[in-house]
């Protein structure tokens, strides 16, 4: 007897073909790692309550680690992308895309900064680390407050085209989910980008990864919607 009916292993090898298409893009292997990371960020911070001596907590932190240099690595790697974009002859900026790529064009190379000097691989004094960290946390903020301003916007217009005479009910339903969850997503990262560009970091680590995990879900069905 078969051990799977034909219809469960037609889902599987969907899900198979469908979750190996996000992962084979560099943001949709970013959005697996970072639920991977912030799931492990807040079963150390919920451990550590309990027993702050558990030997497990450093195994977590050996595990979030190699994944969040990689998260790190192909950031930098996708901002090429992103400028070629920019420079290209169809793309129209406006004033508020203008700034946003600034701002990405200092986010990402104060990050790489940030980073090389963590592993220790250019020799930078704590405090200078720090302040490159927190510089690329500001840029990231700024970017994310933009990015509202134009989710926001998109929504309304979203809502009007909805109820507009002959309008496509079933594409405008799926624009507003999109809009959403890209809110969502921004709304959750903002209290982080505010929490790292503090020198206090206020937010404790059970609401780091409280918020990274939902940012994390909504950026996952997002891209996972793309694949189908």
């Amino acid at each position: 007897m078969a051990v799977l009916s034909v219809a469960s292993e037609k889902a599987i090898r969907n899900w198979l073909v469908r979750f190996t298409k996000l992962t084979t893009n560099v943001y949709g292997l970013d959005k697996v790692f970072r639920l991977i990371v912030y799931t492990l960020t807040l079963v150390a911070s919920s451990l550590a309550k309990r027993n702050p001596t558990s030997p497990h907590l450093a195994t977590l932190k050996a595990l979030a680690g190699p994944l969040t240099d990689a998260r790190i690595t192909m950031r930098v790697l996708s901002t090429l992308p992103s400028i070629e974009y920019a420079w290209g002859n169809e793309y129209n900026p406006t004033a508020l895309d203008r700034t946003q790529n600034l701002l990405m064009l200092i986010y990402a190379p104060a990050e790489l900064m940030y980073w090389l000097s963590a592993h220790n691989i250019i020799k930078i004094s704590a405090l200078a680390a720090d302040r490159w960290s927190r510089a690329s946390c500001m840029a990231w903020a700024g970017w994310i407050v933009l990015e509202l301003v134009t989710i926001v916007r998109g929504l309304r217009a979203a809502r009007q085209e909805a109820r507009a005479v002959g309008a496509d009910r079933a594409k405008a339903r799926a624009r507003l989910k999109d809009l959403e969850l890209r809110l969502v997503a921004q709304l959750a990262d903002l209290p982080m980008a505010i929490h790292w560009s503090l020198p206090t970091y206020p937010m404790p680590q059970w609401w780091v990864g409280f918020f990274g995990v939902l940012g994390g879900v909504a950026g996952y069905i997002r891209m996972w919607k793309a694949t189908a």
